[in-house]
């Protein structure tokens, strides 16, 4: 579905094979239609026709003018502005191609009327027009309204078909995030509902229960509310400050489990509290970092939560000691995952990158302003 869905987001091709089409079609209807009954045959040169001269270099300007547009339209990203600003700014940059498109319209066709004179008819025709009708003005500005009105029909057909496959692509990428989120919640449930976890959890409630019940209590409270959260959680994002309570009652437990072979040093940005990031995602960078780091190693060691705004998003950042060729190779396909589901919710802007800095393993997180903060 994946590649399906980058392949559809890229249409080149097909846009244009369709522009050559819908302008070929345009000038063979002007042949068929048109030019008989509008014949001016040239004088001297046989199987020569003035009009037909004209109606393909009309043809081309409108093909050519038509793709200037097209790259002026993704370049400011029109289309997604609605269809109101879209046509405000449409109906403008139109007209100044249609004008440069009159423009370099005169000179050409000052040759053809050079080397294909038209007839002593039409000849006595335009001077009846007068000076107005023969001004190089006044034939920019004829010319220019009747490209405008080209490149309007075909400004409204491109937003058409425009809007047409970007409401095809989102139900597209919505229905992959549904999928995703669904093989996402089976994998979460199969990473913390896993024997170990429970039996670990259960096994250090019922140590406490008769020598601290209040402590026995607490972690019976965490440990209900990550089951809580696991099981009924519906929405795709949630807010760092609703995460951060769930990886507080994880590690919660952890710190039972591990005592002191675990240390934990966190320092939240306020500022970042209300970005949103997908549920159960710290928390699974979390249990993988203590899982494939900390508690593989008999010492033990330290674990820092951080995260910080940044210019145009946010980064949490998760430090433990441990080897990363370890860690990756524990972690591999959940890391793989965790990166296609970031990739589905922020449209590829976010990135989970693992390195080693010394004796730590970093995992950041970074999620951009557009996204996060909605």
């Amino acid at each position: 579905m994946h590649d399906q869905l980058d392949n559809d987001l890229s249409l080149t091709k097909y846009y244009w094979y369709y522009q050559s089409v819908c302008w070929v079609s345009l000038l063979v209807v002007y042949v068929i239609f048109v030019l008989p009954n509008n014949r001016l045959q040239t004088e001297g040169i046989e199987s020569v026709d003035r009009l037909l001269i004209v109606g393909v270099y009309i043809v081309l300007l409108g093909f050519f003018g038509s793709h200037l547009l097209r790259v002026w339209y993704k370049s400011q990203n029109w289309i997604e502005l609605g269809i109101s600003e879209f046509w405000k700014r449409a109906l403008s940059a139109s007209y100044v191609v249609a004008l440069c498109a009159a423009i370099l319209e005169i000179p050409i066709l000052e040759v053809v009327d050079f080397f294909l004179p038209p007839p002593e008819l039409l000849a006595d025709a335009f001077q009846d027009l007068g000076v107005i009708a023969s001004s190089v003005s006044f034939r920019i500005f004829r010319s220019s309204l009747f490209m405008w009105v080209i490149y309007i029909s075909w400004g409204g057909v491109y937003w058409g078909l425009k809007t047409w496959n970007i409401n095809r692509v989102m139900k597209l990428r919505n229905s992959a995030l549904q999928v995703e989120q669904k093989i996402a919640e089976l994998r979460q449930l199969n990473q913390q509902l896993n024997p170990h976890f429970l039996f670990n959890s259960l096994n250090n409630i019922r140590a406490l229960i008769h020598s601290d019940k209040d402590r026995a209590a607490e972690l019976i409270s965490s440990l209900s509310s990550i089951l809580r959260n696991t099981l009924s959680q519906k929405k795709d994002l949630i807010s760092l400050r609703e995460e951060i309570g769930i990886v507080n009652d994880f590690l919660e437990l952890e710190k039972a489990r591990l005592e002191d072979r675990l240390e934990i040093v966190s320092n939240w940005s306020e500022d970042s509290l209300d970005f949103k990031i997908p549920p159960m995602f710290l928390q699974t960078l979390t249990e993988n970092a203590i899982k494939h780091g900390i508690s593989s190693k008999v010492e033990g060691g330290i674990l820092q939560l951080e995260s910080r705004l940044v210019e145009n998003g946010m980064v949490v950042e998760i430090c433990n000691d441990g080897e990363l060729g370890k860690e990756i190779k524990g972690m591999g396909i959940g890391l793989e995952n965790c990166r296609e589901r970031l990739r589905l919710l922020y449209d590829g802007k976010a990135e989970l990158n693992i390195y080693q800095k010394e004796n730590l393993v970093h995992t950041d997180l970074f999620i951009p302003n557009k996204f996060g903060r909605n």
